[in-house]
């Protein structure tokens, strides 16, 4: 895998990881953050609708004490005077106070007054038109006294209940003098119906929106039917959450203690929902900022580092396949690698030396296994080794190929007489004679052993090869090498050689060894007969000395 792909692999994970931990972090803190925010505004939502709903209690209970601890009313108790109704207590004043009820009870539980108005008539409609028949004695049930300044008075009630138009706010208050004192000659209760109106006057005051559920009809709802188990179970505030709003409830209780409805507020999800757009565009614009940067990176990384990097693996891979060290990678910068551009072409400079030596000498120990040392021409190993080669040729062709062996004339005699040094100079001069007259690029002049040297002439016949032979004959003779340690006191006072000469066609199961054993046959039988002649093997012609 390349150094790039390996970086790009990498930050995939680095991004993959940022994902997986930003998501985790999204989910496992802030998210609960958000909703933890979230549901302690909405539980204070919820408080300051009941504290509203209480207040509004409150508030009726206010007028309620007003009217009750009155001396006018403390006195109607007792005269029952009309005309108190007429100017103080009629249902245009109900209509005036938005009240929807007013009983008072005398002290046995008996009702002295009942006034309900008609929304519509305004008209007295009787007190059983808006409560239930069980009202007043489920009232009294909950009656109780205490001494107060010596005097019996009765405790305040006040609370919610249900009726026939909805849960209707009620505030039950002795009767007493102006100064609150007492004995208590009854019960003065007032009454106001939790009309919708209401309920958005509330609204709009609290800025909350809510509704009243009554228990009796969540059996019809499963969905609250939990949510009104959890709270009347659990006396908490049971959550209900959705995409974009969020509904907290709390059971409000009646005057008889029993469950009269849920107050259900819904507040839209903006805090989770904001804070989770903020923090989804943050994490994106993280994500985003570290994808430039890392490709910004990458960008330098490759023009920089991973191309210059590619450039010298080229180079290299190219020095390796060609062997051409001649060649220098281009330097770019001044940086590490730069300096490690200038350290390989150093290394390939050194090499291109050191090869160059080694071929050099390669090409000298290859001269050295092929040459003779001492006449410069070739040496055995090489004459096998274009015999070898020419044969083939020839055979191939069939074409004639000749050999010529040549042997000096008492040559041990001529070392001892003039000494090895003046024979290894006779053995250099024979040799230049015998490459003067391989001619031919095709021709190759040997020294085979001691003083014996071959000539091999392909595309030769045996007669021009005697010619040849003839040739290096006569020549030899002109350089008229002195020779006066000859053994035959006959023959000329100079170095002479003997001469063999073979040639043939190749055939299908011969080898040049053969040649090679007929013109060593025909020279030393030219040897035999004195030296310094021409023997063909196969051909009788024998060349006496001129």
């Amino acid at each position: 895998m390349q150094l790039g792909t390996k970086l790009l692999v990498l930050l995939i994970l680095l991004f993959g990881s940022y994902a997986v931990s930003e998501y985790a972090l999204q989910r496992q803190v802030l998210y609960p953050a958000f909703v933890k925010l979230e549901t302690e505004g909405a539980t204070s939502d919820l408080d300051r609708t009941l504290f509203a709903i209480q207040n509004e209690v409150d508030h009726l209970d206010i007028l309620a004490r007003d009217w009750s601890s009155w001396d006018l009313t403390y006195d109607y108790m007792v005269s029952a005077d009309p005309s108190f109704l007429r100017s103080n207590l009629s249902i245009a004043t109900l209509i005036d106070g938005d009240l929807s009820m007013t009983l008072i009870l005398d002290n046995a539980g008996g009702s002295v007054l009942s006034l309900v108005p008609d929304p519509q008539t305004g008209q007295n409609i009787g007190l059983y038109s808006l409560v239930y028949p069980d009202f007043i004695a489920r009232l009294h049930t909950l009656r109780s006294w205490t001494e107060l300044n010596g005097k019996s008075v009765e405790r305040p009630l006040r609370g919610i209940v249900r009726t026939k138009r909805g849960f209707m706010l009620v505030s039950a208050r002795p009767v007493l003098t102006t100064r609150s004192e007492g004995p208590s000659r009854g019960l003065l209760v007032q009454g106001r119906v939790l009309t919708r109106e209401r309920i958005e006057r509330i609204v709009r005051q609290t800025h909350v929106t809510f509704q009243i559920i009554p228990v009796a009809d969540i059996g019809a709802l499963s969905l609250l039917a939990d949510t009104l188990a959890q709270a009347a179970v659990l006396d908490q505030h049971p959550i209900t959450r959705r995409e974009d709003s969020l509904d907290i409830f709390a059971l409000t209780h009646d005057m008889w203690g029993q469950r009269a409805f849920l107050v259900k507020v819904t507040i839209p999800r903006d805090i989770t929902k904001q804070g989770i757009l903020i923090t989804n565009y943050a994490i994106i614009s993280a994500l985003v900022l570290l994808i430039v940067t890392v490709a910004l990176l990458l960008w330098l990384l490759r023009k920089l580092i991973l191309r210059r990097i590619a450039s010298l693996d080229q180079y290299v891979k190219n020095i390796a396949a060609s062997h051409d060290y001649t060649k220098r990678h281009r330097v770019e910068g001044n940086d590490e690698l730069g300096s490690l551009g200038k350290g390989i072409n150093s290394l390939i400079e050194v090499i291109e030396h050191k090869t160059s030596a080694l071929t050099r000498l390669n090409e000298k120990l290859h001269q050295q296994a092929l040459l003779d040392g001492l006449t410069g021409i070739a040496n055995r190993r090489k004459l096998d080794e274009f015999l070898d080669q020419q044969w083939r040729l020839a055979y191939r062709n069939q074409s004639s190929i000749a050999i010529i062996m040549t042997d000096v004339d008492d040559f041990k005699r001529f070392n001892d007489h003039y000494g090895h040094q003046q024979g290894d100079d006779c053995l250099i001069k024979l040799a230049k004679i015998l490459s003067a007259h391989a001619r031919r690029p095709s021709d190759l002049a040997a020294r085979y052993g001691g003083e014996e040297f071959v000539l091999v002439l392909p595309a030769t016949t045996s007669a021009d090869a005697t010619n040849v032979a003839n040739i290096l004959r006569h020549s030899l003779h002109s350089q008229a090498i002195p020779h006066t340690a000859r053994r035959d006191n006959s023959c000329r006072p100079i170095v002479t050689m003997s001469f063999g000469v073979a040639s043939t066609i190749p055939g299908e199961n011969e080898d040049w060894w053969n040649l090679m054993k007929s013109a060593d046959s025909a020279m030393y039988r030219a040897k035999n007969l004195g030296g310094d002649r021409v023997i063909c093997e196969h051909s009788p012609l024998q060349q006496a000395n001129d």
